[in-house]
């Protein structure tokens, strides 16, 4: 493990993690463990997905396109090791019997795992929700519009969550949703609502003030409290430079709330803080602790911000993070010769995650590899590697009861 972080990191690094000297202090500041906040990251499931270009030239089997989880704690590779729990969802497929093509993980949250069976790819149309932990699933009735990109949010209830014994006893929703048509933007959402409640679909009209289009199908959405969110594009205002002609974005639809609107949300202004950005490279919405974060990233900045409550009318955008990417690489010498980088170049990461209990963490990609990168101490952790297919990371997070760990070291 310390032998592959130091060739994972900048050469002024190595020097931090090779000192036995420091091994307690580094011991701490890399565990990825439960905080306060009073939950675990077990681990990242990987799921890649097939694509037209794919398709034509490979001709794939199903297998490639399985998830695959990554342990990125103690808890994690413990979880992973266990019998009982079963991260590989393989216990989907053998309940499905042969004719199953197998499953696609399509949104995380609070220990359970939505997944899209792969014979409804082009529709989504079909869904299980399961816990791999003790391998407990529940198949939802058949969604009653099919549509090819969608977006798609799990909705947890959490104020019962943490006390249920049984999959039965979960209270959720499913908020799927598609633009009326996939080309063009629109002002208006088709979406799908299942309720444990009511173990049935509602269609709703979501409107919004401002046209946009669904940044789908690799990005998912995610939920805080009742609300769900999904990452949008929509065209540039005034104030913006010329050449910038279109933003990334959040819809939020908070089923808390009466009615059938839904709130745009805009990133940080560009150049607001005294750093001039260019377009930015990479972006990404989530969310860590209850909170909207959002990071971007040029060839030479990364910057993370927390908005301080989507509820707000206008939104305020508190930087927790800026990052000096220049001279800045995680790829060890030997592989930065091979693809013919020199020593002071620099490869621009693509933003995928956040860590949903540390704001110190983003996951990243740089060209075929997945990482946890540590904004504070510039560590690196690998999670994926390579990563040659277009993928989309969920983050595993859970409560770490007695008996769900499977076996312990």
């Amino acid at each position: 493990m310390e032998r592959h972080l130091a060739l994972a990191l900048p050469q002024k690094f190595k020097r931090r993690v090779d000192d036995p000297s420091d091994e307690a202090e580094h011991q701490s500041k890399r565990r990825l463990v439960s905080s306060a906040y009073g939950r675990t990251v077990f681990g990242v499931f990987c799921q890649p997905y097939p694509t037209p270009i794919l398709h034509d030239w490979m001709r794939l089997s199903d297998k490639i396109f399985s998830p695959r989880f990554s342990a990125t704690s103690k808890e994690g590779k413990h979880l992973q090791g266990g019998l009982k729990s079963d991260l590989s969802l393989s216990f989907l497929d053998e309940s499905f019997g042969a004719a199953c093509k197998g499953f696609y993980v399509v949104a995380s949250s609070r220990g359970y795992l939505l997944c899209l069976n792969k014979s409804s790819r082009s529709q989504n149309t079909d869904y299980v929700i399961c816990n791999p932990m003790t391998k407990e699933f529940e198949v939802l009735p058949r969604s009653q519009h099919a549509h090819v990109d969608v977006a798609i949010a799990l909705i947890i209830d959490t104020d019962t969550t943490d006390s249920v014994t049984s999959i039965d006893e979960l209270e959720f929703k499913v908020a799927k949703t598609a633009p009326p048509n996939p080309r063009g933007m629109w002002s208006n959402l088709i979406m799908e609502v299942y309720s444990s409640s009511t173990k049935g679909w509602l269609q709703k009209n979501v409107v919004a003030d401002v046209a946009f289009r669904l940044d789908v199908p690799w990005r998912s959405g995610f939920a805080i409290g009742d609300a769900s969110f999904w990452t949008v594009v929509f065209n540039a205002p005034p104030n913006h430079p010329h050449w910038v002609k279109e933003i990334t974005g959040l819809v939020v639809y908070n089923f808390d709330e009466d009615g059938g609107g839904a709130k745009l949300i805009k990133p940080p202004t560009l150049g607001g803080i005294g750093v001039e950005f260019s377009v930015p490279v990479s972006e990404c919405f989530g969310s860590c602790r209850g909170n909207v974060v959002y990071s971007r990233c040029d060839e030479n900045v990364m910057e993370v911000w927390r908005l301080t409550d989507f509820k707000e009318v206008e939104e305020e955008w508190i930087m927790i993070h800026t990052v000096n990417l220049v001279n800045i690489s995680i790829y060890p010498p030997e592989f930065r010769s091979y693809i013919g980088l020199d020593e002071v170049g620099n490869v621009n990461p693509e933003l995928l995650g956040f860590y949903s209990i540390d704001f110190n963490l983003v996951l990243i990609s740089f060209s075929d590899q997945a990482f946890w990168y540590n904004l504070d101490t510039k560590e690196a952790y690998t999670v994926d590697k390579d990563v040659g297919t277009v993928r989309t990371y969920f983050v595993y997070e859970a409560l770490a009861l007695e008996g769900n760990q499977g076996s312990q070291d």
